[in-house]
């Protein structure tokens, strides 16, 4: 309220006091009161005036009291719950305020910080009983981890790590609450599959209750977790057993020769691996064991067949099946079947250990044969005849295959390696260790073409050889179309004139053997055939065609020294004209080829 408000309160307060005195003396007045009587009336009004006053003031000085008492009590009060809150006192000083909006200050004040300490115990006591609950739940011991309890109101600090370790303790049990279930699951399955029901109280409260009625301790989920490992193992103990079982019905029932109809009925009522599946295939092994035993000699052939096939899976050589002495043995016993059973059953588990190597090796193969044929073809003088474009896309495929086989053979060569330091043998393959084998075909093939270009070489030089004494042959290359243009002279040609003009006449007459032409025939011939891949097996057989051609070779040389050095002795006996004439004149000499000269008689 502003100060002229007040001045004019304060001037109608004296103005309805002097009105008041008037009408009281109006009245005095109209009673007929003497001047002494209305000077005692007016004494009365004045007392009571003062009097009201008086009480007056009195009321606004209480008023005044209790208001400083309030600002002292708020004071401290306001003090004591800024130091049990731990918090800085922040109160406006001592007659900084009036008394009323000091009063007002700190009751606002009191009100907040009574409000702060109401939150603050609210909270702790919340999160002390989320922590006891969640610590019943998953066993453990409540406040063990908690921070220390203060011992008046909590602060901020403290509530903060509280609310850390509820959270810590609620992603706890999340986790433990999915991983028993998840356990228990599993557990419900296995029983299910191993037809088994719960033995005791802990495996009857895994059945029937829930993942909030359990005891989440790590006690019991090791429990729960064992349980779970030891049920799997009996499970994959069974279920081993029952593929041992029926792989085993199987095979003999492919050695018996089972009609397909009772083995797809069989197959049909006899899934999975429970127990009481265990039981059908053991009485059907049984049934088995028994029409085996009576049919001993069909089932022992039946046996040693699965065994070649297994051992050709295996690729293995002559010498690594007569390590199995069994194989030819005439007896019916049941030690010669378990023997080839037992043989058979240790191939199987080596070309399961090793088939991704296996497969490799066929690939090589495959691939290495393929790029011979290619380049026997690429060497072969027919190769223009062929339509369609295949001599290009051979040669396309060739290039491939000298990129690729190399890179199929490094990483065969290491994990062949990695195999044999694991297994501390060697990786044999028809009766050869496979590096060997690789080293050995490339060696061969270098070797075939080194020897290819030797026989090139002796045959152009025995060509050559033939050419110059005999003359050469008229070319016989097919051509695919004639020529439209002039035919030029070939140098074959030009040296077979050359050969004609330069050669002696007598030279003509030495006759080559027929001997010697067939054994150069066969010599080449031979040499031609001798492209093909080349194998360990094959080896011994490749050496002996290779001596016997060489012996060809070095006869066919012998008989036509022979015969040069018969020519020459010829020659040399006879040292002049006449003589030459006189032999010349023979009768046995008509069957030479100088015969061909006229006699003419003069």
């Amino acid at each position: 309220m502003s100060s002229n408000a007040r001045d004019d309160l304060r001037a109608g307060l004296f103005k309805c006091v002097e009105s008041g005195l008037q009408r009281i003396e109006n009245l005095w007045a109209a009673i007929g009161f003497s001047e002494e009587q209305r000077c005692e009336r007016m004494k009365v009004v004045f007392e009571q005036t003062q009097d009201l006053f008086s009480t007056l003031c009195d009321e606004e000085e209480t008023l005044k009291n209790d208001i400083k008492l309030k600002i002292d009590q708020y004071r401290d009060e306001a003090t004591s719950l800024f130091s049990e809150l731990d918090l800085e006192p922040d109160m406006p000083a001592p007659g900084s305020l009036a008394l009323v909006n000091m009063e007002q200050c700190l009751r606002t004040k009191l009100e907040s910080l009574d409000k702060e300490k109401y939150t603050r115990l609210k909270t702790y006591k919340c999160a002390k009983e989320s922590e006891e609950s969640l610590c019943e739940t998953l066993g453990l011991q409540a406040g063990e981890e908690r921070p220390r309890t203060p011992v008046g109101i909590p602060s901020v600090e403290f509530l903060e790590k509280l609310k850390e370790r509820v959270h810590m303790l609620e992603e706890e049990k999340e986790r433990r609450v999915a991983t028993y279930c998840t356990i228990q699951e599993s557990i419900l399955q296995l029983w299910k599959e191993l037809e088994k029901e719960p033995q005791n109280d802990f495996e009857i409260s895994i059945a029937s209750f829930g993942a909030e009625s359990f005891l989440l301790s790590d006690n019991n989920l090791e429990r729960i977790q064992d349980l779970c490992q030891e049920l799997q193992k009996e499970f994959d103990n069974l279920e081993h057993t029952a593929v041992s079982l029926r792989n085993t019905v199987v095979s003999m029932w492919q050695r018996l020769n089972i009609p397909e109809d009772e083995r797809i009925e069989f197959t049909k009522n006899c899934q999975g691996c429970k127990p009481a599946i265990i039981k059908k295939l053991r009485r059907e092994l049984e049934r088995l064991e028994e029409i085996k035993r009576l049919n001993m000699r069909s089932f022992i052939n039946a046996t040693r067949d699965e065994l070649k096939r297994v051992w050709d899976a295996c690729m293995f050589g002559v010498e690594q099946r007569q390590e199995f002495a069994m194989i030819n043995s005439d007896e019916t016993t049941d030690a010669v079947l378990d023997a080839h059973e037992c043989e058979v059953q240790r191939v199987k588990e080596l070309y399961e250990n090793t088939k991704d190597l296996y497969e490799l090796v066929k690939k090589r193969r495959t691939m290495f044969t393929r790029y011979l044929e290619l380049r026997d073809n690429a060497n072969n003088p027919d190769k223009f005849k062929n339509r369609g474009g295949r001599l290009l896309r051979e040669q396309t495929e060739r290039k491939m295959l000298q990129k690729e086989i190399p890179k199929l053979e490094k990483g065969l060569k290491t994990q062949i390696t990695e195999w044999e330091s694991a297994q501390q043998q060697y990786f044999i393959v028809n009766d050869w260790r496979y590096l060997d084998t690789i080293t050995s075909d490339w060696k061969q093939l270098k070797e075939e073409k080194e020897r290819a270009k030797v026989d090139r070489r002796k045959q152009k030089e025995l060509q050559m050889e033939e050419e110059t004494m005999y003359g050469s042959k008229p070319a016989t290359t097919p051509l695919k179309r004639k020529a439209t243009g002039p035919v030029s002279a070939s140098p074959a040609c030009k040296v077979s004139k050359l050969a004609h003009k330069s050669t002696p006449l007598l030279a003509h007459s030495s006759l080559q053997s027929p001997r010697v032409r067939s054994k150069r025939a066969a010599a080449a011939a031979a040499i031609s055939k001798m492209t093909g891949p080349r194998t360990p097996n094959r080896t011994a057989a490749l050496q002996a065609a290779r001596r016997k051609i060489a012996m060809d070779q070095n006869f066919s040389v012998n008989d036509t020294t022979q015969e040069r050095a018969k020519v020459d002795s010829s020659i040399s006996s006879h040292g002049t004209y006449t003589d030459f004439t006189r032999i010349l004149n023979k009768p046995e000499s008509a069957m030479l080829r100088s015969s061909i000269i006229s006699n003419k008689k003069d």
